[in-house]
């Protein structure tokens, strides 16, 4: 229903828009995605409609009986743990969150016949409510708190995402996971908890295409493939919360240090030939996910892998 609401309001504002004219574009120095607009198909569009508000009933029961089920407090911002728990990697997490969220929801919504520009807004403003609505509740939950931090960086991830349908060179970005288990010090504290609470096993890319930012037909571009770009990551090593001297004291959360990356990835896109919408997802899922391929740790100690992950 709330995201009838939003279809609805839009196609109103829309229609009376100063925007509204094939002569706006961005910034002129950057070059604007072209957008073709179509004719939305009424199934389609109920289809996604019923599928999302589904899986928003089932993520709803999910989180609340891990989170939320404890008996509520008066709402309350978190101003410390929050910040620093996890050194803000969870931040990062947030991004990504909001970043694949807004994906899903506007390649639905093409899908359904709508235009990319149009979608994306859509798609921008659902995942940033739903970011909220997850933030709200945990402000009334007797261990967590709403985090300002948490918030931003969802409707941050959303909002990049609305920026690829409008400019190219930011299109030309993937926001990535990887996670391997390089130590147990988490578990050995929280031995039932799941691992996206393992942050110090967690590393988040941005994996740029850098063949799409070269000059066309340059000596450069012929040069790069296509499919093979570069990615900088971002992780907190194992000192974190001093997990492996067995503390567990919230004195001692945010000691540890950030890792930073430099490695090779690939563009699933330019590989997989992109026949239809099966394929197509399949490329978009890949390049959430970074491939495990030589790499290098700028800090805190200069380390080189053949094969990181």
């Amino acid at each position: 229903m709330l995201l009838l609401v939003l279809i609805s309001t839009y196609n109103k504002l829309y229609s009376i828009s100063p925007f509204n004219n094939h002569k706006f574009q961005t910034l002129s120095l950057i070059q604007p995605k072209q957008d073709t607009s179509t004719g939305i198909v009424r199934w389609k569009l109920l289809t996604v409609l019923g599928t999302t508000s589904s899986s928003l009933g089932v993520a709803y029961y999910h989180l609340n009986n891990i989170w939320w089920k404890d008996n509520t407090i008066d709402f309350h911002i978190d101003h410390d743990i929050d910040y620093r728990y996890a050194k803000n990697i969870d931040k990062l997490g947030h991004f990504l969150g909001g970043n694949i969220t807004a994906e899903l929801l506007q390649g639905q919504l093409e899908w359904a016949g709508m235009n990319k520009k149009q979608a994306a807004t859509y798609s921008f403003v659902f995942s940033t409510v739903v970011q909220s609505f997850i933030e709200v509740k945990d402000g009334y939950a007797p261990t967590y708190g709403f985090s300002v931090g948490d918030v931003a960086s969802g409707s941050a991830g959303a909002f990049v995402h609305f920026l690829k349908s409008r400019i190219k060179a930011i299109d030309a970005i993937e926001f990535k996971f990887s996670y391997y288990k390089k130590h147990d010090y988490y578990f050995q504290q929280y031995p039932y908890a799941s691992s996206d609470g393992d942050y110090m096993n967690q590393t988040y890319w941005a994996s740029m295409a850098v063949n799409d930012w070269m000059q066309e037909d340059s000596k450069l571009e012929r040069f790069w493939p296509d499919f093979l770009t570069v990615a900088v990551g971002m992780g907190v090593d194992e000192k974190l919360n001093s997990y492996y001297n067995g503390q567990q004291s919230y004195d001692v959360f945010g000691t540890g240090s950030y890792e930073y990356y430099l490695s090779l990835d690939l563009d699933w896109r330019k590989i997989l030939p992109q026949r239809n919408g099966y394929v197509r997802f399949l490329s978009k899922t890949l390049n959430h996910i970074k491939t495990p391929l030589p790499t290098l740790k700028l800090s805190p100690q200069f380390k080189g892998y053949a094969v990181f992950y």
